[in-house]
């Protein structure tokens, strides 16, 4: 599936003059792919993967994969925790777009730095941490969850995976909570 939208919101002028002005408005697509997978049989049975930036086109796009085991392509209970998570995914990737040299970037944007590098590096840098702290509002907005407890989750099941410690989970749940206040 593919959707095309605006964005009506503040743009930095010399990216407007650059990516937009000669179109007269700023467009986006969120691309989502929804794809069978063969999990363990410890695991969930889904997940959600996305990336945002410059398409091949040179276009602002949010590509969102959804992986699912098969069965639970028709579960409602399942369905409704993607719909959640996915208030979190698309926010953090459109925070994103909004980032120094990106097809959004903002008024007086900061720079950020970026870790590709797994662990607790990634979660800290200064890109992904604004860009974590807007996901877990949208997600808290869309469960009624506290974004706290939605942290300690995301971040503990990142621990289990073996991707960071538990002295990193206090770390980077402190740096989201600090940044967020």
């Amino acid at each position: 599936m593919s959707f095309q939208y605006v964005w009506d919101y503040p743009i930095d002028p010399d990216v407007w003059f650059d990516l937009w002005e000669d179109v007269g408005f700023a467009l986006y697509s969120i691309d989502v792919t929804v794809r069978e997978v063969d999990y363990d049989s410890d695991h969930p049975g889904w997940n959600i993967d996305g990336e945002a930036g410059f398409s091949e086109d040179a276009e602002a796009r949010i590509d969102i994969d959804i992986q699912l085991a098969r069965e639970n392509f028709n579960r409602p209970d399942v369905l409704e925790r993607l719909e959640i998570e996915l208030y979190n995914v698309v926010p953090h990737e459109m925070h994103h777009l909004t980032q120094n040299d990106q097809p959004f970037q903002r008024i007086s944007c900061p720079l950020t730095t970026s870790s590709k590098n797994p662990g607790p590096g990634y979660f800290m840098s200064s890109c992904e941490v604004p860009a974590f702290v807007i996901g877990f509002r949208g997600e808290s907005h869309k469960s009624g969850r506290p974004i706290e407890e939605l942290m300690d989750t995301y971040l503990n099941n990142q621990m289990r995976a073996g991707k960071i410690s538990s002295n990193d989970v206090v770390k980077i749940k402190n740096t989201w909570l600090e940044h967020s206040a």
